[in-house]
């Protein structure tokens, strides 16, 4: 199988991402209650995440070259292959994982659409906003201009 299999999510204790293998651990050292989540790095440091920005990598990359990530915001455009960079469709979605799959619930009906089913060259995307942390935080600043 030659797919990647990794994860990221924001360190428990700072607000930067790490990236690499994911664990987590019942009742953990600071409270017998708590789970704790990790990611472990390529020098095999295991460092405690929040749990609400962890995501799976999808595989796939925007088009910028970014990897993305399970719960991120993209940006869907749609193009018409007949006439040069006409939109004739776009949004925004967050990437989910379900029936086997990374995906996004976009479009008139919501209905789940894989990724994969989007790639042609018709279509781009562009993580636009990571993980549901920073989404709440974008929302915010919109509200604070409206």
């Amino acid at each position: 199988m030659g797919r990647e299999i990794k994860f990221r999510g924001k360190r428990f204790n700072k607000d930067e991402w790490v990236y690499g293998g994911y664990f987590w651990e019942d009742n953990c050292g600071h409270n017998e209650d708590i789970t704790c989540h990790f990611i472990v790095n390529e020098s095999t440091e295991s460092i405690e995440v929040k749990p609400e920005t962890v995501g799976q990598y999808t595989g796939l990359m925007d088009k910028n070259s970014n990897e993305i990530y399970e719960n991120d915001i993209i940006e869907i455009k749609i193009y018409d292959w007949s006439l040069k960079d006409k939109v004739i469709a776009s949004g925004e979605a967050t990437v989910e994982f379900q029936e086997g799959c990374f995906g996004i619930k976009w479009g008139y009906d919501k209905e789940f659409t894989p990724l994969r089913s989007f790639f042609t060259n018709t279509v781009t995307f562009e993580v636009i906003v990571m993980p549901k942390t920073d989404a709440l935080m974008r929302e915010l600043q919109i509200k604070q201009w409206a």
